[in-house]
């Protein structure tokens, strides 16, 4: 095994335990209000992804185990795992978006409760997905899902030499492009085309020739708030709002992609009070970045978008800088895990 050049004893310093009444005065353990409800500490134990949903989004008894032993442990606060709030394929993940899902996420409700012995408040972390296709294969990409424009014919005569790609058949352009070079269709796709291509189709919220994304700042509100009235339902103590990690809600505050954060500024623009609304009862708290590279130019803006949201209503903000990697460079992306 290696080692260092110069080895260098550190003193470990003595131990000092606290006593069990010091250690019950620590903040730790003091009671937390979140809104209208009360944690009993300050131990939170925050959403996961276990992967153990159905493949569309119902509770099955691996959640159910899951969440019980999290809850054996009588943690102030436990966050159930990224829920759905639309039927976009995402995986073994919870879906709360209609009300079939109710009953199983009721079932899960009274699974923590028995576990905890009623000492745990459950939150159910709401988050909305984009559409988002497996990387296909190259030939069936562009023999099936590649959107022939004029611009395609233009460039393959220019590449090719042959002006006969201007007037053939779509069919024959098509078997033409796939006998192309790797190259040579780099020049003949758009930057957007070769991504599909190397990466998979996905939405984005700058999609906005798309209807239903250039709709997502009307309808998201209702959705997220009729999702809460289901979480409501079934007995959850609150709803935590998934706003990080380069899905929907982060790639509208993302400073990175400046039309979308403009779209969400005029949405805030008349900050609208979350809690009055019909599902008042339940606390709401929010998840988002605040990490160097979404930065605001005066503060990060996982900071910004957190006061924001509390003028607006919120009970709390988890700001977290663990979106600091290489993917959030491509922030405007909406995630998930959609096979095709």
């Amino acid at each position: 095994m290696w080692q260092p050049l110069e080895r260098i004893k550190h003193e470990r310093p003595a131990a000092t335990w606290p006593a069990a009444d010091e250690a019950a005065r620590a903040r730790l353990f003091q009671p937390l209000a979140i809104g209208p409800r009360i944690a009993e500490t300050r131990t939170w134990v925050p959403a996961m992804v276990p992967w153990r949903a159905t493949d569309d989004g119902f509770v099955t008894p691996d959640v159910l185990d899951w969440y019980r032993r999290f809850a054996q442990g009588r943690p102030g606060v436990l966050v159930v795992e990224a829920t759905g709030i639309r039927d976009i394929p995402s995986g073994p993940l919870l879906r709360i978006g209609h009300d079939r899902f109710v009953e199983g996420l009721t079932s899960l409700v009274r699974a923590v409760r028995e576990a905890s012995e009623g000492h745990t408040l459950l939150l159910i972390q709401l988050i909305d997905f984009l559409a988002i296709r497996r990387r296909p294969e190259r030939d069936k990409y562009l023999a099936r899902f590649l959107a022939i424009t004029d611009l395609h014919r233009e460039k393959l005569a220019v590449v090719a030499s042959d002006a006969t790609a201007r007037t053939c058949s779509e069919a024959e352009l098509r078997a033409r492009l796939i006998a192309l070079a790797d190259q040579d269709l780099q020049y003949v796709l758009s930057d957007r085309e070769c991504e599909d291509l190397e990466r998979g189709y996905r939405e984005r919220v700058t999609d906005t020739q798309l209807p239903h994304i250039a709709d997502l700042p009307r309808v998201l509100p209702g959705l997220f708030a009729d999702a809460a009235g289901r979480a409501l339902a079934a007995g959850f103590d609150g709803v935590e709002l998934h706003f990080a990690h380069a899905y929907t809600m982060a790639s509208f505050i993302s400073a990175l992609n400046t039309r979308a954060c403009a779209r969400a500024a005029r949405s805030l623009g008349q900050p609208r009070p979350v809690s009055s609304h019909r599902y008042s009862p339940i606390a709401i708290d929010s998840q988002m970045v605040s990490a160097p590279c979404l930065s605001t130019g005066t503060r990060p803006a996982g900071l910004y978008w957190a006061i924001r949201l509390r003028v607006s209503g919120c009970d709390s903000a988890i700001c977290t800088s663990s979106n600091a990697r290489p993917r959030c460079r491509s922030s405007i992306h909406g995630r998930s895990d959609q096979e095709e």
